[in-house]
């Protein structure tokens, strides 16, 4: 079973918790918790199969040349990453979804600042995709290189590895860290007025 029809599984699994929870009438903080504690378990799950698929195409890759090897390990990635949009995509519109009724219920916003705040969520999440694209296109990048150098040793290869790794997390810290701060801001705009 691939990852997205897994995932599949998972989020109608979690609709129907979500839609237990929200039934039971147990107030909005507590709905918005079981959202949230759902949707965490998600992608825990998602995140688990990948792995899971993960170790078992490299169990495939021994028998192989090492061109084919390559060009194996580069089709997987692409699948993965083809996977995992798809996932964090169904995960934006539920995330979408659960917003516009909270917002709908909402008495004390005006139309204009629901907008506002919708448009915000929207291009976060448009952000959030070109930087990961562009995460990817790096890694396919940074990967071929290290596949193609002849003059590297297993041991240099893996520690070029490591680093790029290294680098990518604080990238993604950073990123994440100033999209928080972008959302704090609107929120407090919106408080303040």
């Amino acid at each position: 079973m691939r990852v997205s029809q897994i995932s599949l599984v998972v989020v109608a699994s979690v609709c129907l918790l979500t839609g237990v929870s929200f039934a039971e009438g147990k107030g909005k903080g507590a709905d918005r918790k079981a959202f949230r504690e759902d949707q965490k378990e998600n992608f825990k799950a998602f995140k688990s199969e990948a792995q899971g698929e993960n170790k078992e195409f490299r169990k495939t890759l021994k028998d192989m040349d090492p061109d084919a090897r390559k060009e194996a390990r580069k089709a997987h990635r692409e699948e993965q990453m083809g996977d995992r949009k798809e996932f964090m995509d169904k995960r934006f519109e539920e995330n979408k979804a659960n917003l516009a009724e909270r917002m709908k219920n909402n008495k004390k916003l005006t139309d204009a600042e629901k907008e506002e705040l919708m448009k915000a969520f929207k291009d976060r999440h448009a952000e959030k995709n070109a930087f990961k694209n562009q995460q990817h296109k790096e890694n396919m990048e940074f990967f071929d290189k290290i596949a193609n150098d002849p003059n590297m040793t297993i041991e240099q290869k893996k520690s070029a590895l490591k680093e790029f790794r290294a680098q990518q997390r604080g990238e993604n810290k950073a990123f994440r860290d100033e999209s928080k701060s972008k959302v704090k801001a609107l929120k407090d705009g919106l408080k303040a007025e």
